[in-house]
């Protein structure tokens, strides 16, 4: 209490997030409905994702491009995927804490961390979270690497088969060889593929619906145990 006798009224105070002291709890980001203007910059621009139309479009043909680009622009589409699922799960009083979260060098800024707090939370089942941990390895590999590598590299293509969409697609292929393109069971179609199933499922509210248990259906089944 000040020397005058007033006190602030605590309760009705908005509290401004400590990680992050010049959030606006007015708008609050994506938690609440919209979107606080930001300056555009090589960081933002990176994070940009096109509309869902055209990232399905992007996804679906991702075995045109060079392999290096595909691994990289498929697997940051699902990130993005994930980062949006996670931000719906959050409670909406927590305004004002995305730029805390995912930005710079905070709790859920790079993909691993997202994962495995989403599978910790029960928003993504364990089937999944293993399949988005390959894409992350694999993205990692192509990133990184010094040397020239593609989906026909052994160790990547290992990666690849062992996606659930891609056992999926590779048991098609095996059992109705005449019904497909002679590379459709190759490794980056698998892992365009898998992207796409990836990115779907999290952008669902029926798959988000069932990961909060309002509904029957195991969540095994569309992740594909």
């Amino acid at each position: 209490m000040s020397a005058s006798g007033w006190r602030p009224d605590i309760a009705s105070s908005p509290r401004r997030p400590q990680c992050c002291p010049t959030a606006d709890l007015k708008t609050g980001g994506l938690f609440r409905g919209t979107v606080v203007a930001k300056k555009r910059t090589l960081r933002t621009l990176s994070s940009e994702v096109p509309a869902p139309e055209t990232v399905e479009q992007v996804l679906l043909h991702l075995h045109r491009r060079q392999d290096r680009e595909a691994a990289i622009v498929g697997a940051s589409l699902v990130e993005s995927a994930l980062q949006e699922r996670l931000l719906r799960s959050f409670d909406s009083a927590a305004g004002g804490l995305e730029q805390c979260l995912f930005e710079d060098r905070g709790p859920l800024s790079d993909f691993n961390s997202k994962i495995l707090v989403a599978q910790a939370f029960a928003v993504i089942p364990d089937r999944l979270a293993e399949d988005m941990q390959r894409i992350r390895k694999i993205r990692n590999c192509f990133a990184h690497a010094r040397i020239d590598v593609g989906f026909d590299e052994p160790l990547i293509a290992k990666e690849v088969l062992e996606l659930a969409a891609a056992m999926a697609v590779q048991s098609s292929v095996e059992k109705y060889p005449d019904s497909y393109p002679p590379d459709y069971g190759s490794a980056k179609t698998s892992f365009g593929l898998s992207c796409y199933i990836t990115y779907t499922m999290l952008k669902s509210e029926a798959f988000a619906a069932v990961m909060r248990g309002t509904t029957s259906k195991a969540p095994e089944t569309m992740a594909g145990r």
